[in-house]
């Protein structure tokens, strides 16, 4: 019997072959594992319909089912994975995040939608996620307070983002008496994930932020923040002094040797 692709005869044949394996099991036969029928493009794309049509009338409850859908048939089998990249899965599971995004209620939806993107990341989803309307979503989403941080999407991941998600995380750092403190905490504990990174790419990201000016800009909220919030700054500046053009940076700014007595006093 081919272990390839098989169709419904072949497993109701391996249907009937495994209870006689349960039956016999006294005698040392072992139960085959259950082989499950690999999902079609066509089922991908009806769903995906589905999806679509439900975000479209903003029904949780529906999308939500239909999620659970999908991540069933990607935990059956990197086949059907392979399957639902291929069938847009992706773009479609952006474009319901973009949808959700706007109302924080939404967290178990939005929860679902990250968990089965974390693994299927292509450049269709991170337009939508890379806008500005997502972006801060993701943002509360990474919130002490919540379970999501080991979401966060690679550093890769984030560094590609077509839009920019370096700029967009200073402009909630300089518009955070706007957006909020916990937006604010958030933010800052993205930057010191990206700048932290042992990976090349964490050096990258460590130049860009100095380029933005990240460096006199958590100078300046150290001044005026609460502890939680200082400490998250002093964290992402420790990060970026520890390359030499962060350095130029601090010694050049007033802020720098006050600042940090009085923190450290």
């Amino acid at each position: 019997m081919p272990h390839h692709q098989p169709n419904r005869h072949q497993l109701e044949l391996k249907i009937m072959i495994q209870h006689w394996c349960v039956d016999n099991r006294t005698r040392g036969v072992q139960r085959i594992p259950t082989l499950r029928v690999p999902v079609t493009p066509m089922e991908v794309q009806r769903l995906l319909l589905n999806l679509h049509s439900s975000a479209s009338r903003l029904n949780q409850h529906a999308c939500l089912e239909l999620l659970q859908t999908l991540q069933k048939w990607k935990g059956e089998s990197e086949r059907n994975t392979h399957c639902m990249e291929n069938n847009g899965v992706t773009r479609a599971l952006a474009y319901v995040f973009h949808v959700f995004v706007v109302d924080t209620n939404n967290a178990t939806l939005l929860h679902h939608i990250l968990l089965l993107l974390n693994s299927m990341f292509r450049s269709e989803a991170r337009q939508h996620l890379g806008s500005k309307a997502s972006l801060p979503c993701m943002v509360w989403l990474l919130t002490p307070s919540k379970t999501f941080f080991f979401l966060v999407m690679s550093v890769e991941a984030l560094a590609e983002m077509e839009e920019g998600i370096g700029q967009v995380l200073v402009e909630f750092l300089n518009q955070r008496m706007i957006f909020g403190p916990s937006i604010a905490k958030a933010s800052l504990a993205v930057v010191w994930y990206l700048v932290s990174s042992p990976s090349p790419c964490g050096e990258k990201m460590r130049l860009k932020f100095i380029e933005l000016g990240t460096v006199s800009l958590t100078l300046e909220i150290m001044v005026d923040s609460e502890i939680s919030t200082c400490e998250k700054a002093l964290g992402v500046f420790e990060w970026l002094c520890g390359c030499e053009k962060g350095r130029e940076e601090a010694y050049g700014n007033v802020l720098a040797v006050p600042v940090l007595v009085k923190k450290l006093l």
